[in-house]
């Protein structure tokens, strides 16, 4: 079964400044940077605090390329998180791309989702949650 998803960040802090350095050539680096972002969504299974690990390279004209991890606990489910992997990308005109993927683990083992956003940090995720056979609601 496939539920079509969406969610959007409704509030943030920064956990982690991580290392965040520059070169010469005017090019900036992130690594290990750690955000929390909540995530508000029409699906109780992925609305809830998700936990961010960024790295991410800019260059000088502000394009931008990253990828990291994300775990989410979610409100309703206090045994059971989705956890994954994301890339993204910022082109020459501002717009964020992101695309995420991930599954279930405790009460939620047997989901898998996928994710994109594209415009802005703030811009609506549009996702779906697949319910793989061993699903258990």
């Amino acid at each position: 079964n496939r539920v079509d998803v969406k969610s959007y960040i409704t509030d943030f802090y920064i956990v982690d400044p991580g290392d965040i350095w520059s070169n010469s050539g005017g090019m900036e680096f992130w690594r290990g940077v750690i955000n929390n972002v909540y995530y508000t969504a029409n699906d109780a299974r992925i609305q809830g605090w998700c936990t961010l690990v960024m790295n991410r390279n800019i260059r000088s004209d502000t394009t931008a390329q990253g990828n990291g991890t994300w775990i989410t606990h979610p409100d309703a489910f206090p045994n059971g998180y989705l956890a994954g992997t994301f890339t993204a990308s910022i082109d020459s005109l501002g717009v964020m791309r992101v695309r995420m993927i991930g599954k279930g683990y405790g009460t939620l083992d047997g989901l898998t989702y996928s994710g994109s956003l594209e415009g802005s940090m703030m811009s609506i995720i549009y996702g779906v949650i697949t319910e793989l056979p061993t699903y258990s609601p």
